[in-house]
C-alpha cells in the first residue's frame, strides 16, 4: 500500500473558518439550550398569527420546496431507487402541506407559526436541486443514525413514514428531540458508529428447524466448508449456525460476519450469486458505501487524552460540550482513520527503516491536523442541528 501526504493548510483554514461562520448562533436571541428551540407547547401570542408567515410559506413551499420544475427524469422502473422514492415523498409532503395551509387546517398553522417549518426546510438541505437533494437523502440514509444530524433523520422519518400529514407534522418535534438525546448520550458520542451497520445481520434470518429450505445433518456451509451447528441450536448467535440471505442461498453466520467487511466491491452482496444482502436485487446500486474504511477510526477519547491530558468519570468529554465533541467525531472521522492505518504500517514487521521515517513523517503531519482541528473545536459554540457533516479530506491513498 502506498500512502500520498499533501499539505492542506489553506483549505483547513478556508475549512474551518467556514464552519465557523456558518454555525455560529445568528443573534444575540437565539436560545443558548440545546436543541431548545424546537421544544414544543409555546402558546401562540397574536403577534405569531401574523398572515404574512403563512403567506410567506405558502410561496415558499410551491416555488422553493416542492422541485417545481421536476424532481428529475423518471427512471425506467426497474431502475427506480430508494433514493429517488424518497425525494419524491419530499415534493409530494411539501405539495400537501401547502394545499393544507391554503385551508388553514389547525395542525398546518401551528407548524408554521410553532418553527417546525422552519426546522424541516433549511438551507443545508438542497430543496432547489433535484439530484441534489437525492444524493442528500441518499447519503443519510446509508449513515449510521448516530451519524445523522437531526434535520437528516426529521426527512428520513417523513419519507419512510406512511403516517397522514398531520400526525407527521406532529410527530417531527418529538421524534427530533429523541433523536439528539440518543445522539448527544456520553455512552453513544464515545463510540464510532460501525461505518456498515446497513450490512448488519438485519436482513438475514437464521434458519428454522421447520423451514422447508434448510441445510440437512452433515451439510457444510460453502464458504468455509464446515459442517453446519447442529439443529438445536439454531436459535443461537453461534459461528456456525446456519443463515438465510435474502436471496435464499444459506452459508454459517461468521462466514457472513467475515463477508460482511472483506467482500469486493462497494456493496454487500451474496458470495454466490451477488445478490444485494440488504434488499435482494441483482443489481443494487442504493446499499453501497463508496471508499471504504480500511480500519476503525482512531479512537477520539484515545486522541483527545494526548492532547488534552486525562479524562475523569465527571469529565468524559474532556471539557467539550456533547454537540461539539459530536460534530468533531465526525468531522475528523476520515483523519483518525488515516492516523489507523499508518500506525498499523508502522508495527509491520518488515517494514524498512525507510519506509518507518517516512510513515512516522505522514504521522506526525496527521497529528497536527488533528491538533489544529481540535483546537478549532474546542469550546466552540457549534449546533448539531445546522453543523454541515463533511468529512475531512482524506490524504491516505
Amino acid at each position: 500500500m502506498s500512502y500520498a501526504c499533501t499539505s492542506t493548510s489553506t483549505t483547513e483554514r478556508e475549512y474551518m473558518g467556514q464552519r465557523q461562520s456558518t454555525t455560529m448562533p445568528e443573534s444575540s436571541e437565539q436560545p443558548e439550550t440545546f436543541g431548545a428551540e424546537m421544544t414544543p407547547g409555546h402558546e401562540v401570542t397574536e403577534n405569531r398569527r401574523d398572515p404574512n408567515i403563512i403567506k410567506s410559506w405558502l410561496d415558499k413551499l410551491i416555488n422553493d420546496y416542492s422541485f417545481k420544475n421536476g424532481i428529475m427524469n423518471h427512471p425506467h422502473p426497474a431502475e427506480e431507487c430508494e433514493f429517488y422514492r424518497a425525494t419524491s415523498k419530499v415534493k409530494d409532503f411539501s405539495l400537501a402541506l401547502h394545499a393544507s395551509l391554503a385551508r388553514g387546517e389547525p395542525h398546518a398553522l401551528t407548524a408554521a407559526y410553532h418553527d417546525v417549518l422552519k426546522h424541516l426546510y433549511q438551507q443545508e438541505a438542497p430543496f432547489h436541486d433535484g439530484w441534489g437533494f437525492h444524493d442528500w437523502i441518499g447519503t443519510a440514509m446509508m449513515l449510521h443514525p448516530q451519524r445523522r444530524t437531526a434535520l437528516r433523520n426529521s426527512w428520513i422519518y417523513i419519507t419512510q413514514s406512511d403516517d397522514d400529514l398531520k400526525t407527521k407534522l406532529e410527530q417531527i418535534i418529538p421524534r427530533h428531540e429523541a433523536h439528539l438525546r440518543e445522539l448527544l448520550d456520553v455512552k453513544n458520542l464515545l463510540q464510532d458508529p460501525d461505518e456498515l451497520w446497513m450490512f448488519d445481520s438485519g436482513n438475514l434470518k437464521h434458519v428454522r428447524v421447520h423451514d422447508a429450505k434448510k441445510p440437512k445433518l452433515g451439510d457444510v456451509c460453502d464458504i468455509c466448508q464446515e459442517e453446519y451447528s447442529s439443529p438445536w441450536t439454531w436459535k443461537l448467535n453461534l459461528p456456525h449456525v446456519p443463515m438465510l440471505c435474502p436471496c435464499g442461498h444459506i452459508f454459517c453466520k461468521s462466514c457472513l460476519e467475515v463477508w460482511r467487511t472483506e467482500s469486493p466491491g462497494d456493496g454487500y452482496t451474496c458470495p454466490m450469486c451477488r445478490k444485494c444482502l440488504v434488499c435482494g436485487k441483482a443489481d443494487c446500486r442504493e446499499h453501497q458505501v463508496t471508499d471504504r474504511e480500511e480500519l476503525p477510526p482512531m479512537p477520539l477519547p484515545q486522541i483527545l487524552g494526548k492532547i488534552k491530558g486525562k479524562t475523569t468519570r465527571n469529565n468524559p468529554l474532556f471539557g467539550l460540550r456533547p454537540e461539539t465533541y459530536w460534530n468533531l467525531r465526525e468531522v475528523t472521522r476520515d483523519l483518525r482513520v488515516g492516523l489507523a492505518l499508518l500506525k498499523d504500517e508502522m508495527r509491520r514487521e518488515e517494514i524498512s527503516e525507510a519506509e518507518l521515517g517516512e510513515f512516522k513523517n505522514h504521522y506526525h503531519m496527521h497529528w497536527q491536523d488533528m491538533e489544529k482541528a481540535v483546537d478549532c473545536y474546542d469550546n466552540l459554540p457549534l449546533d448539531v442541528e445546522t453543523a454541515m457533516v463533511r468529512p475531512w479530506s482524506r490524504r491516505i491513498i
